[in-house]
Parts: structure tokens; sequence; C-alpha cells
């Protein structure tokens, strides 16, 4: 499933993308476009180059949206890709279930979501039994920058208050989580809970309603699942054990106790590879963030995902020649700093960061 060699910068990706365009395939009389998205898609793509919500540059700048430096450049790449016909033409109004539609019928090489990635490996299979969905690891213009995404707030790690008396006491207690018992105990619940026993060597639960659950992604209708008595609860993706003191933690991605294993239940490795590629992908350095929580802030953000990525971008694909495409570009840039406030935004966020770095 490894791709060989690696996609491990934007060139590559492009090259790539290039090489199975000039292939020329087609499926049926359809022709397979090398990659398709959703709108929203552009910025996420775009944070390989490190095109980021608002984030702390290494010589000081602060930036965000497309107030970043690589953002025109990035646009003006994915601006040519459009033209040359490798980005799907319908990319800016294409809804998930078009996507969707598109993928299962085969005619798309890659992209960076699958809305029902469960639904496509059956249809593709279904087209052609060797098949394969494979995942890609993030490209990067430059090594640790470029995340697919950043961290804010808790989300998967602990932020400790200096005023907490016995940090190193709540760290041991963290780290148990990670030890054999902790994933034991977080899997099947301690001995005295009585939930499980053993059967010919193997760990059971007693009631077969948890089994069941596990076994079909959720518990039946009237029925109880792990995430009842707060049990590692793997078909849960936002959270994926059922109580506070492991959702507290910065807990792994999966449980190598999972009690699927004692019932012989296929995993599906294809869903947990694409959590953890990307959860790889999140940037935690704390140089990139959402935003302060301020009005000036929150309307750059609101704008982007509102107007520009939504609409105005549509004006800037409508160019012709590079020529164009920079009086495009160069206009709405405009319309973004004017109608956002940008600048006092930039202040906003300057604050911020040295605030949250200890600058």
């Amino acid at each position: 499933m490894k791709i060989t060699p690696a996609i491990d910068t934007p060139e590559q990706w492009v090259e790539m993308l290039r090489k199975i365009h000039a292939l020329n395939l087609k499926v049926g009389d359809n022709p397979v476009i090398p990659m398709s998205i959703v709108s929203w898609n552009q910025f996420h793509i775009g944070n390989m180059v490190g095109l980021s919500q608002w984030k702390l540059d290494a010589d000081g700048k602060v930036s965000g949206y497309i107030g970043n430096a690589e953002a025109k450049d990035w646009y003006g790449l994915l601006w040519q890709l459009y033209r040359d016909g490798i980005l799907d033409k319908n990319f800016l109004i294409q809804k998930d279930d078009q996507l969707q539609s598109k993928i299962e019928s085969g005619v798309v090489a890659s992209g960076m979501m699958i809305p029902d990635i469960a639904a496509a490996r059956k249809a593709l299979k279904a087209l052609d039994p060797a098949a394969e969905i494979r995942h890609m690891a993030w490209p990067k213009k430059t090594l640790g920058r470029g995340s697919f995404d950043h961290m804010d707030g808790g989300m998967n790690r602990l932020i400790i208050n200096k005023k907490f008396k016995d940090p190193k006491r709540l760290i041991r207690y963290i780290d148990w989580f990670y030890s054999e018992e902790g994933f034991d105990i977080t899997a099947w619940g301690p001995e005295s809970g009585g939930l499980w026993e053993i059967k010919d060597g193997r760990k059971m639960f007693k009631d077969e309603e948890l089994a069941d659950a596990l076994a079909n992604g959720g518990p039946r209708e009237g029925t109880k699942g792990p995430e009842y008595y707060g049990l590692y609860t793997p078909y849960q993706v936002s959270r994926g054990n059922g109580c506070n003191a492991t959702n507290c933690i910065p807990s792994p991605t999966f449980n190598p106790k999972d009690a699927r294993h004692s019932y012989n239940t296929p995993l599906d490795i294809y869903s947990t590879m694409q959590v953890i590629a990307c959860r790889k992908g999140l940037n935690s350095d704390g140089r990139a963030a959402y935003d302060d929580g301020g009005e000036n802030s929150s309307a750059v953000g609101t704008y982007y995902w509102g107007k520009f990525q939504n609409d105005r971008v549509g004006r800037v694909f409508a160019a012709k020649t590079p020529e164009e495409f920079d009086k495009a570009w160069d206009e709405q840039y405009a319309i973004f700093v004017r109608e956002t406030n940008y600048n006092a935004a930039v202040a906003d966020m300057t604050k911020f960061f040295n605030n949250r770095l200890n600058r």
C-alpha cells in the first residue's frame, strides 16, 4: 500500500498529477480526472506550501488566509492545474454526493477526502477487484511546516495549569493510560466491573450486546454499546473512548487491547490509517491558530470561508492568461483587506502569538 518513491514535496505532488494526466486514462467513455475536490479542500491542500488560517512565520511575521505570503503562488498553481484540465473543472460548485459518485465510478485518480470511504472501496472493488484506495503522507514544502491543519485549545493534547500542585503525579496518571494495564482496562473495564469473563482462554463480554455493538459499528436500538460503560469505542470517530477520564487526556488513536480481537472481528485498517494520517498532519507547536476570539480576526476567517472560497475565488479561476490571473488576484486581495479590516486583525493576532509563546 505504500507509495514509492514517496510524494514528499508539492513539486513531486504536481509531477504525479501531470503524469496521471498524460496517461489519458478513461473509464468507458469518461476521462479520468487527475484530481477532484470540493471547494473547501482548496485551503487544506494549500497547507502543504504553508497556507494557514493565522500563523507566525520564522521571521516573526503574522498573517492569515490569503494574507499569507504563500497564498498568491498557491492559487496560481491551482489556477494552472485548473486551466490544464488536471483539477476538476467543477470543484468550486461540486457537492459531497457528486464527488462521492465520481469516485465510486472510478473516474477520480486522487483527491483530499472521500465522503464515504467504505462505500467507495466497495464500489471500486466491484468495478475492479484489484482496485485500492491508498493514503499518501502529506507533502511539505518545508519540513515541520505545512500541516494539514492545526491544534487549538485541548483537541488531542493536554495543557497543565502552572498552578497545579503536583504535575509529576498527573503525568504519571496520564502515562498509565499507555501501559498494558491502562489499555486493557479502557477496553474491557476492571475485573471488579464484572463485564467480562474468560472463555476458551479469551476475554469475552458477558453481555452479548457489547460484542454485537463492536461487530456492527454501534449498538442496535434499545441496546447498550461500550460507550455506555465508558469503554474504548472504536466506531466513534471523534470520541474514541466513552468516558471523561480517557477523553480528557491526549489518548492514542487506537487501543492495541481492542476487544474486537477476541471476536475475530475484521478491523478496518483503512479507517484507522486515515485517522492516524490526519492526526500526524496536525500542527501543534502553537505557531498556528484559528483566531484569537476577537471580532477582527474572526471576520477574516468568516470572509474567507463564506465569500472568498465559495464565490470570489471563482473570478480568479476565470482568468485566461497569467496577466489576467495577476489582475484578478490583486483585485480580490484588495477587497479582502478592505472588507475584513485585515491590518487590524494582524495587529490583534501579533499580540495573541506574543502572549501564547511568551515572546
